[in-house]
């Protein structure tokens, strides 16, 4: 079901990529340069000796310290899992980098995207298991960032597309 064959891949003529295009610096380098740079911010806040009590320099590190924890679980959960999404007649094309596979839009069950968020993450859920798991997530191209509570015009395609599959592969 999960076509990997690269002579089924589409050209760029055929496809449209409907995922952010700097997947590479949103994924690995600006994720890194955070961690890296807050880590050591951490690190010259803990042995700083210009704190004026004890107690104020254990509490500021222990701040620092459960910082630290939270953005290496962001970036874990949200920065790590992104991929580069083409959309083609049939389904999509899913790639992380390493791994790229074809979702037919059959096998969607569900696309959300969480309106609360500052970087509109658009999660697609699978019927079956995907070498990606049930479901991949990834940044739209274009995203309406200052219309708060409103889908992004990929999410309201992508619905479209699932639903019309539904009703063409529909018996009755």
């Amino acid at each position: 079901m999960w076509n990997s064959l690269k002579s089924d891949h589409p050209s760029s003529v055929d496809s449209t990529l409907i995922s952010a295009r700097w997947l590479l610096l949103d994924k690995f380098v600006t994720p890194t340069l955070w961690l890296v740079g807050f880590w050591i911010w951490t690190i010259v806040k803990h042995f700083d000796p210009c704190f004026r009590s004890l107690d104020q320099a254990t509490r500021l590190q222990c701040f620092y310290w459960v910082l630290l924890v939270l953005l290496v679980v962001r970036l874990d959960r949200y920065h790590l899992p992104l991929k580069q999404v083409r959309m083609v007649r049939d389904g999509l094309w899913v790639s992380n980098s390493r791994t790229e596979i074809h979702v037919p839009f059959s096998a969607i069950a569900s696309v959300f995207q969480p309106l609360w968020f500052a970087r509109r993450y658009v999660v697609v859920r699978l019927r079956d298991d995907s070498p990606f798991g049930r479901r991949f997530t990834f940044l739209p191209a274009e995203s309406n960032k200052l219309l708060f509570f409103c889908v992004d015009d990929v999410v309201t395609a992508l619905r479209r597309a699932v639903k019309s599959e539904r009703v063409d592969s529909d018996p009755a």
